[in-house]
């Protein structure tokens, strides 16, 4: 039962509490964005179809909202990828 001299909120009370807690969340997501997540991408060589797709991929993820980094990396070609994986190699020469 609601008693006749209880507070009772209003329309103005309600924007007011709604737009404080939308501030809160807005002041906790100006803070340093998290690093972004890199992606080494083995093209083949530069000039050639693949590092071409590679670079445009590239692009087009850092264009994106999510927080990823591609990075075409130049190879010697399919055998030379295969090399790196087996090897583990992670970065360029």
């Amino acid at each position: 039962m609601i008693r006749a001299d209880a507070p009772t909120a209003t329309r103005r009370s309600l924007l007011a509490a709604g737009g404080g807690a939308v501030a809160a969340l807005v002041a906790g997501c100006g803070g340093e964005a998290e690093p972004a997540t890199r992606l080494r991408f083995a093209t083949g060589a530069v000039g050639g179809p693949y590092n071409a797709f590679g670079r445009a991929l590239a692009r087009a993820a850092g264009a994106g909202a999510q927080r990823l980094e591609v990075v075409p990396l130049a190879t010697a070609a399919s055998v030379d990828n295969l090399r790196r994986l087996d090897a583990g190699r992670r970065s360029s020469r």
